[in-house]
């Protein structure tokens, strides 16, 4: 490998002063976007969460990313729009590749542990009416792959006492598309980060 050093670098004026690279080629500098991969979801559907200890994955939110560079950061970005029927203490979780990820960039509270109750995010603030009030959530989760082979990412949800009861996404749990009965939309942002 050869080390280029220069003091500046400029384009041309016939090409609005830009550099130009040539296909297929990218100049990347510690720090840098290298790509970014977004999923908008806006139909509303269901999931039922189940008693297992992972939840259920949200897949109608999952991201795709192929990494350019093996040492590359993911950072993902969640925007989740729904309401939980007849339980407030719903945790969202993150899902890579299908399954909630352990370790270092595990997708659950490290300190807690692999525990019902132990999540990324809560899905909603304390509130009692399970049937018209959704509530948007936003939350970010970080990871090194290590691998420039393609990886999905995702959240999931459960009811963090281990119940078995529906997540509606999109849309509050009486389905009225109607005033007072909102709709949403959610997504899914996975950028690639140079190191």
């Amino acid at each position: 490998m050869s080390n280029l050093t220069v003091s500046g670098l400029s384009g041309t004026v016939s090409n609005n002063n830009q550099i130009l690279v040539t296909n297929g080629h990218s100049l990347i500098s510690p720090g840098s976007i290298i790509q970014c991969k977004v999923t908008r979801y806006d139909t509303a559907t269901t999931y039922t969460t189940g008693t297992g200890l992972n939840g259920v994955e949200l897949t109608d939110l999952r991201v795709s990313i192929t990494p350019k560079r093996a040492n590359s950061l993911i950072v993902c970005q969640f925007q989740i729009h729904g309401e939980g029927a007849s339980s407030h203490n719903y945790i969202f979780r993150v899902f890579k590749n299908g399954s909630v990820p352990a370790g270092t960039y595990a997708g659950y509270n490290t300190v807690a542990g692999d525990q019902q109750w132990s999540g990324f995010a809560m899905a909603l603030p304390y509130e009692t009416d399970y049937d018209s009030t959704p509530f948007t959530q936003n939350f970010m989760y970080f990871d090194y792959p290590g691998v420039t082979s393609a990886i999905t990412y995702a959240p999931g949800v459960k009811e963090s006492g281990g119940v078995s009861y529906v997540w509606t996404l999109n849309r509050t749990v009486n389905a009225s598309a109607s005033a007072n009965y909102e709709r949403g939309v959610s997504l899914s942002i996975a950028w690639e980060i140079a190191q």
